[in-house]
This record gives C-alpha cells, structure tokens and sequence, in this order.
C-alpha cells in the first residue's frame, strides 16, 4: 500500500535503509542504533540483570510458592486452622468409676436457711465422733466465732441437724457466789459485776483478812475467803440455797432435775430444755433453750436410684433426709414418697414401686456423667466387700455394663432402653476408695497423631498437634500470619522512614540535627527487651488474638523505622545538588512536590531493596516472639507459636513433623527474601557486584 504523503514515504524508506544497513553489517547494531537504545532501556535492563542472577530466581520461585501455599492453599486445603479432630480409640483398664465407703459426713444446706461458718461444717465429723458417739451424747452446742448458738443434734442412724439456737440464762448453780477480790497492796475490795456492799462491809472483810480468819460474818450472812497469790484474797458468799434464780423460783423438782444432769449439758423439765454450762467446780449457770429451725442435714448417707437414668438430685436428697428424721413421708415435685425399712435397708417407695434406698457406699462414674444402675453398684459392694475379706488388694469381677457403639454412645434398643452386656471389671484398692476400671470405647482429641496416622477418623498429611489440630492447616495459615505480619512491618517502617528520612535530607539545618538525634534514641532503645515487657502487658491486659497481632505489627513498625530515614536522608542529600533539583526550584513547585514527587522516587530502588531484605528479619523477628509466647496467641497460627507449642525436650524428639517442617519454612522464607534482595541491589547497582 503507498504512502498518503510525503512525510509518510520518507520515514518509509529511511526505515528500509536502516534495515538495509543492519542486513549490510551481518546483523551487528552500532552504538547509535535506535533498535539497540531501545533493548538498553532502563527497566528492561534491570530485569534482565535480575533474571541473570540464579540465586535470585530460585529465592522469587520459593517466595511464589510461599504465597500460594499460604494464600492460595487454604481455599482448597478441606480443614481449617482451629477445626479440632477426634478419634475412637479402645482403652483396656480404662478408669471407669470409683466407689468409697462414706465415713465423714457430708452436709446439705436447706434451701431458706442462712449459711454457716465453714468452720463449724468443716469440723462436724469431729464434733460427731469425738464428742458425741463416745460419750453416747444426742445433742452438742456449738458456738460460731461470731458467738451465735447452734445445736447440732443426733436424729437416727447416721443422721443429725444444725438448728440455730438461743439460751435464756435463768437460774445459777453455786456453793459459792463471787463477791469480790481484795489487793493487799491497793487495800482495796475489787467487787465482782453487778455487787456493791458499800463501805462498811469493806471494813469488816479487811479486817477478817487482817486476822487471818477464813470466814467472817455480815449483815446475817456468812463469807468466805481464799488466799490467792499475789498477796490477794477471793472473797465469796456461802448462800442458805445454792440456786440463784434470774426471776422466780422454778421449784425444788427443777432443782432436783438440774442436780441430777448438772454434769449431762442438757436436760428437758416440764416440757422446756434447758442447757447447763460449767463455769467453774463451784458453779453452773441454767439457761432456757429454744430450738430454731433446721440449718443443715449431716448424714453418712447417699440414695441409689432404681432408673439408673435419672440423675440424684440434691432437693431430693434433702427432701428424703427431712422425711427419715421425721415421720417417714416426704414430698417432692408433687409425688409422695414414703421411707419403709426391710431387711436391714431403708427403702423408698413411690406408691407401691421400689423407688430407691439409703446406702452408705457411694459409687459413680469417673467423669461423673450420668447415673449408674444399682444392680451395678451393689456388685460392686459386695466385691469389695469380698476383697476387704480376703485382704485383698484387688479383685476381678463380671458384672452388667452399658454397651457402647463406635461413637462411644451408649447402646439402646429398639424402645430407647440401655442394652447392658457381661463386662469384666476390675476394682482397685487405693485406701481412700475404690477404683473401678473396664475396657471402654473413648470418643478422644486426637492430638500429636502421625503423618498419616491410622487410628485418625480424617486423613492428615503431617499429622495433628498437642490440641488436635491438623499441622498442614495450621502452616498453611500461620505462614499467611507470618507474611502478613512481615509486609506490614516493612510497610509502616518505609512510610514513616521515607517521611522523616526526606525531610531531614531536604531541609538540612536544625530539622536535620532534631530528626537524627530522634533516629539515634531510637537506635538505642533495646528492642527486644522493650518487646518481651510488652508481650508481658498484653498477656495481663488478656487482649485477644487479633488486637494483639495488630498491635505487635504497629510497635514492630514503630520502632524499626529509624534505618529506612537514614538511608533515605543520605540519599536525598546527594540528589538534591542536581540540575533537576534546580529545575524544580526555578518552575517553583511546592517544597513536599519536590521532596515526594521528584526526590523519593529517584530513591525507590534503594527502598525496595531495603524492604526485600528486611522482610526477612521482621519474620524472624515475629517467629522469634511467638515462640518466647509473646506474639502471635492461640487460637491464631503463626509458624513461631507452631514451634512454641512443641518447645519441650519430650515433644521436641516426639513431634518433629511439626517443627522441622516449620522451622525449614521459616529458613526457606528468610533466605528466600535475602536472595530477592541481593539480586535486586545487583540489578540496580550493577558495581556494586564484585
């Protein structure tokens, strides 16, 4: 097709004769060849330097791979990072239950009543045994630290009551009454509370004393007095009757009952209880009881349920006790319950059915989950009672045990029943109680599985960790984490590098001198130390796991930027004396265009050279923190709190699928970075390879 016009031909035809020219010279390009300027292009020539540097081809390809592992592969990995795993595994001798004689009695709190001081209920087995059954007692004072009166009392076998209590002083019991005490050397009578004879009975006692008389006389009646040490002298009065009432007299039957029980504590007359108190050889004070309501029930005894699938509820408990120390009837959610002792037993019966009986061996599951059924319970009784007999320590027996399926649930047929089968227990004296063990099907974590583990319900290519948790997953995203945290890190430094770094280089002067002074102390903080004092603060603080990998890449960044201003600055400074400074100067542009717009992109490559290779060492750093604990929390994955995780000599030898995959990750990842770097340096600054 011909040209249009003139202009067109003869650009035409010189482009022919440039290529009949380069024909002409065997395909060679001179110097000034347009062809050959074009292929010497700046940015082409960087790549292809670049792309000639092997080390820094293998380091992009790792890096590719990197990324997709961690970005890419999750969407088509099937688990995710926090997805728990389990296993059905077959324990033989698996603890199942336990049971124990019950011998310290145990306490229900009625549901209005008041609470009572711990130490009273933490001390009833000892009032019980060592104060009451010895001596044959069936009722016991106690006072609290706050000096209320409690009384605890014994109801029937194995049961007794907390009832709040009070006592009305009413009468006194005394061969002697206390009137004072005289001081030899204050020549005084001290008169006891609540006494005053006045001045003359002072005088006759003093001189009784001067006498050394032991009795004197007064007004009609007849003192006695007692040397003490200390040079003084008790003096008491010898009452006509011994009883001192508060009121009016009770009468001498009252008196005679009092005599005979003086020494018992307690005593009922005339449908009244009174307590006796001690107070010395001499004398005892009568007070009137009264009998509040019931605080607490202590009992030895537990209740075996016929249905073993229903659970024992504490109301009920305590509904039944009431009924026992009552009169054998006992309401609870609407049903009427009656207590009925046969062959030794008590037993409960709702209506006429055998609902269930007080039993003074316990026995439960070891999760204690669920009821048992009391055939099982009584098999064990009597196996333990048949290995006490033989002085046994352990005995082997073959008793009904709940079936299980695969998945560990229990078995039931067709109308929702537990399906029970012959199951070989074996029962183990530990002093304290018995332990119950049977193989059973446990529905189990499956935690620190192997590459591939069989007994795994899910196939896992590396395994599952200390949590169960599937490893692959967890690097696939903790590497996502670890980047992350690596490119944020170098982000923050460069912008706040490349901010101050442009305006100490621009302006020089006082701004120089400020902002590296500013650059300095931020060399000289202790990163590190700094780093574990505020790990050691978000782990008090309990931040969860994003605020605190967000705030770990801002402090990160803040403190690292101090090496990217430098390096910026130094540049600037060399920039700003050329002509195109100049040129900038003269068209008047604003001071930040001329900085940001002509100066920092002249510093660009340095930049990316900079970043590339501290990716590295902010990931390392990062690894580093995790795995002192301070970094990345669980339950977010990071390839250090990975390697953290297994940072004892047992799990170190035991999983190494988990931590030398890691740790070759974060070698790689590292390396990788500095390669990239390395190669970008030799690129833009082909002197400075050697």
């Amino acid at each position: 097709m011909e040209p249009k016009d003139l202009n067109e031909a003869l650009k035409k035809a010189e482009h022919e004769g440039k290529l009949a020219q380069h024909e002409s010279n065997d395909g060679v390009m001179k110097l000034d060849d347009t062809q050959r300027v074009k292929v010497l292009s700046p940015g082409r020539l960087v790549t292809k330097r670049f792309l000639r540097n092997k080390l820094a081809i293998v380091g992009s390809s790792i890096l590719i791979f990197m990324f997709v592992f961690c970005f890419i592969g999750p969407f088509l990995y099937p688990y995710h990072q926090t997805e728990k795993f389990y296993k059905i595994d077959i324990l033989e001798n698996d603890e199942f239950g336990s049971a124990n004689n019950i011998v310290d009695y145990g306490n229900f709190k009625l549901a209005d009543a008041e609470a009572v001081d711990k130490n009273i209920l933490s001390n009833i087995s000892r009032y019980i045994i060592s104060d009451m059954v010895p001596n044959d007692l069936t009722f016991k004072f106690i006072n609290d630290k706050d000096g209320n009166l409690f009384l605890l009392k014994y109801e029937t076998n194995n049961v007794y009551s907390l009832s709040d209590s009070s006592s009305l002083n009413v009468a006194t019991l005394a061969n002697y009454i206390a009137i004072g005490e005289y001081d030899a050397f204050q020549k005084d009578i001290i008169f006891a509370e609540g006494i005053t004879l006045g001045e003359d009975f002072k005088s006759a006692a003093i001189a009784a004393i001067d006498d050394s008389l032991s009795e004197f006389e007064f007004d009609g009646k007849t003192y006695l007095i007692n040397s003490l040490p200390g040079k003084k002298y008790s003096i008491k009065l010898i009452p006509e009757s011994p009883f001192q009432y508060a009121s009016q007299s009770l009468g001498e039957e009252f008196e005679a009952a009092v005599l005979a029980n003086k020494d018992s504590g307690m005593f009922e007359f005339d449908g009244e209880n009174y307590k006796i108190d001690k107070i010395d050889n001499d004398t005892y004070n009568i007070g009137l009881i009264t009998i509040g309501n019931i605080r607490y029930i202590h009992t030895l005894y537990t209740v075996n349920l016929m249905n073993e699938e229903m659970r024992l509820k504490t109301d009920f408990l305590i509904a039944a006790h009431l009924g026992l120390i009552s009169d054998g009837e006992f309401s609870y959610d609407n049903d009427e319950f009656t207590i009925r002792e046969e062959n030794d037993k008590l037993n409960i019966y709702l209506g006429d059915e055998l609902y269930g009986e007080f039993s003074r061996f316990s026995v439960h599951r070891a999760d204690g989950s669920g009821a048992l059924p009391i055939e099982f319970k009584k098999d064990i009784e009597a196996a333990v009672n048949e290995m006490l007999a033989k002085g046994k320590d352990t005995i082997t027996i073959v008793t009904k045990v709940e079936k299980q399926n695969a998945d560990e649930s229990i078995a039931r047929d067709e109308s929702g029943r537990i399906i029970y089968e012959d199951t070989e227990v074996t029962i183990i004296n530990k002093i304290y109680h018995y332990e119950i063990r049977c193989d059973r099907i446990n529905y189990l974590i499956d935690t620190k599985a192997k590459p591939g583990s069989p007994k795994s319900q899910q196939y896992h290519l590396l395994g599952t960790d200390v949590d169960g948790y599937d490893v692959l997953s967890r690097m696939m995203y903790g590497g996502r984490v670890s980047l992350l945290v690596g490119f944020v890190v170098v982000i923050i430094e460069t912008i706040i590098g490349v901010i101050l770094g442009g305006i100490s280089g621009y302006f020089s002067g006082w701004i120089d001198t400020l902002i590296m002074r500013l650059v300095d102390i931020f060399n000289c903080i202790p990163t590190m130390p700094i780093l574990i004092i505020i790990g050691a603060y978000f782990d008090k603080a309990q931040l969860d796991a994003t605020s605190r990998l967000m705030w770990m890449m801002a402090i990160l960044g803040f403190l690292g930027w101090s090496g990217v201003a430098r390096l910026v600055r130094g540049q600037i400074l060399s920039l700003r004396e050329q002509e195109f400074m100049l040129a900038t100067e003269v068209g008047g542009l604003k001071v930040s265009r001329r900085i940001f717009r002509h100066l920092v992109p002249n510093v660009m490559p340095q930049l990316i050279v900079n970043a590339t290779a501290g990716l590295g060492g902010v990931i390392l750093t990062e690894s580093v923190l995790s795995f002192l604990g301070l970094g990345v929390k669980h339950p977010l994955a990071s390839w250090g709190s990975m390697i953290n995780s297994v940072s004892d000599a047992s799990n170190m030898i035991e999983l190494t699928y988990i931590w030398i995959p890691v740790g070759i990750f974060i070698c790689l990842t590292v390396i990788a970075f500095n390669f990239v770097g390395d190669g970008l340096r030799d690129a833009f600054d082909p002197k400075m390879k050697r």
